[in-house]
């Protein structure tokens, strides 16, 4: 938890309390670090139900509820979509999931809640488009302005009416 530097005299007192564990007592906020110490967060844990999946990814990507169940994503700065991401049956309430202008580099985890008609992609650092899982009940499928180079393994869904990959490096 802590990297060490130099240890001076108050306002922070150590106290050696067992073999692996130091007490650490000081006077006020800032008096470790005054103290020559870099406090360290610990490594959160590793969310593993989907509501943990949920709640940590809403949290880092500063997602509201009203935004989640919209699926209105777009430039939330996101990198990446976690394995296990999914939206609670029946609590999706639109036929669009808008993922736009983020900085997504993988679709291989994303998993599109029943109900939406519309997915957008658009503007994100997709290259590898094969391990995308389009759902029959998709028409409208934007991936432009991406880093896509080979669709030959995009499977598309019956009823596809649209497909837009425009501004991507598709030979």
């Amino acid at each position: 938890l802590f990297r060490s530097g130099k240890f001076r005299s108050p306002p922070i007192q150590v106290k050696k309390t067992g073999e692996l564990r130091w007490e650490f007592t000081t006077k006020g906020p800032g008096a470790l670090k005054n103290q020559g110490l870099d406090v360290i967060d610990p490594e959160p844990p590793v969310p593993t139900t989907a509501a943990e999946i949920r709640d940590v990814f809403k949290q880092k990507y500063h997602i509201s509820e009203d935004e989640w169940v919209q699926g209105a994503l777009g430039g939330k700065g996101i990198k990446e979509i976690p394995e296990g991401l999914t939206w609670e049956v029946g609590s999706f309430r639109s036929t669009r999931l808008d993922l736009n202008d983020n900085r997504i580099t993988s679709v291989a985890n994303l998993q599109v809640p029943a109900g939406v008609t519309n997915l957008f992609l658009q503007g994100n650092s997709i290259s590898d488009v094969s391990a995308l899982r389009v759902p029959d009940g998709i028409r409208n499928l934007r991936m432009d302005d991406n880093r896509i180079s080979d669709v030959s393994g995009l499977r598309l869904p019956e009823g596809l009416t649209a497909l837009w990959l425009c501004r991507n490096r598709v030979a």
